[in-house]
């Protein structure tokens, strides 16, 4: 039975994961990762690897990964204590720890779970390790190049943390040409799979990979919003850039205006006397994190990632420095206190209709086929939102069908047709259709 603020969890990319990595029970080579918005770059195939044995330990059910990131999401609010406690203080910690795990947008995380999430707990080994090379206590800084290099292969959007962090080891005088060299290897050993399979194609997608920046950085000079087809689509980057402010603090239901306050209170915090190194270090990496994604535009909620936890750090550090008084202390004590019962309401007893089918419903709707086929070859389609993904959300089905034991074909007489649709109440609901 699945937990139910992850009932939802099992959708199209979790799916398209699962049909590549089953890929290796047949002894097949996966060199092709994670695949992206972009038709023309796949990701290094390293995560699939890794997630293999997880996957065959619980027999691959559906909902593997849903419940894996539930339990590293739960273990990283304890990472975040232990993390943020060596950089800064105790109570920074705690009152970080508490933020996090009150967070919307972390628990957002727990009804999308993908391979991406997991660029939240390597940004804490990330920190752990400038922090000993701030501290001059370590001296070499491939490792955290190594790290970048397993986030990239999880989601593109990390590659800005391969800039910001080649930067701050120019700023701070830590980046010899032998460090460099050892980086660069370091960076790309994650990417091994990535670089095999673009060696075979002329190193196309790492082509395309550099002149999509400049072509990027073109289009937001020019003014332009460039969906995935390349057509214009209206330009919604303040909202999404607010909405994830928002999200840091306040549910999704609230106006998303919201994180405009959440900006002014760090920005504000930041422009105040005496920050630390660390502090500096936050703002800067927030700072350049946004402008990456402001010159993307339209990004989408997990294109934050590289970014996800800095806000929080950030405003409880402000919290902190207000805790250190009697009456400042009971100040932030009411305030979270009143955050985290608004934010428990929503997550509980509000939870919004969601967009896709649930997973008990695919489900459903799977052993239905497999009663009625008896066994038979089938051909299967999908009808419903989001039809502009070839196959995408089919994968669901087809996954869910393998699992049950009888995966459909590309040739056969019989034919299932599942067609989504959202009800007058809003819940997305499934039919299927038999033809032969």
């Amino acid at each position: 039975m699945a937990l139910p603020f992850i009932i939802d969890a099992f959708t199209a990319e979790t799916a398209r994961h699962y049909l590549e990595i089953i890929r290796l029970t047949r002894h097949q080579y996966l060199l092709n990762g994670i695949i992206t918005s972009h038709p023309w770059l796949r990701l290094s195939a390293t995560p699939y690897y890794l997630f293999f044995p997880i996957l065959a330990a619980t027999r691959f059910h559906p909902l593997t990964i849903a419940y894996a990131w539930f339990i590293t999401s739960a273990v990283t609010v304890f990472v975040n204590y232990f993390t943020i406690n060596k950089i800064f203080d105790r109570k920074t910690a705690i009152i970080s720890s508490v933020l996090l795990a009150i967070s919307p947008a972390y628990w957002w995380l727990n009804h999308v779970p993908d391979f991406f999430n997991y660029i939240l707990p390597l940004t804490y080994l990330l920190l752990l390790l400038v922090d000993l090379i701030a501290r001059n206590k370590v001296k070499k800084i491939w490792p955290v190049f190594l790290v970048i290099g397993f986030m990239t292969t999880l989601h593109a959007s990390a590659l800005m943390l391969l800039l910001f962090f080649l930067g701050l080891f120019v700023y701070w005088k830590k980046m010899t040409v032998k460090e460099s060299v050892y980086s660069a290897i370091a960076f790309l050993v994650p990417n091994v799979p990535f670089l095999l399979v673009d060696g075979q194609k002329h190193f196309a997608m790492t082509r395309d990979l550099f002149l999509w920046i400049p072509y990027k950085v073109f289009n937001f000079a020019t003014g332009k919003t460039l969906g995935v087809s390349h057509a214009v689509v209206a330009d919604e980057t303040l909202s999404d850039v607010l909405n994830f402010f928002k999200a840091s603090i306040f549910p999704d239901r609230f106006p998303f205006w919201l994180g405009l306050v959440v900006i002014i209170l760090i920005g504000g915090y930041f422009l105040g006397k005496n920050r630390n190194r660390w502090e500096k270090v936050f703002f800067c990496w927030l700072g350049f994190g946004v402008l990456v994604l402001i010159v993307h535009k339209n990004p989408p909620f997990h294109y934050f990632m590289p970014i996800f936890i800095l806000p929080i750090i950030l405003i409880a550090r402000i919290f902190s420095r207000i805790a250190s008084s009697h009456a400042g202390r009971l100040t932030v004590l009411i305030v979270i206190a009143v955050i985290a019962t608004i934010n428990l309401f929503f997550v509980f007893y509000d939870r919004p209709v969601g967009s896709y089918v649930t997973y008990s419903d695919q489900l459903k709707a799977a052993r239905f086929i497999i009663d009625d086929a008896r066994g038979q070859p089938f051909k299967l389609s999908r009808i419903g939102r989001f039809d502009y993904y070839p196959n995408q959300f089919k994968d669901n089905y087809e996954y869910l069908l393998w699992w049950l034991g009888n995966r459909p074909v590309s040739k056969a007489n019989l034919k299932y047709t599942v067609v989504e649709k959202e009800s007058k109440s809003g819940k997305m609901t499934v039919t299927v259709y038999k033809s032969d």
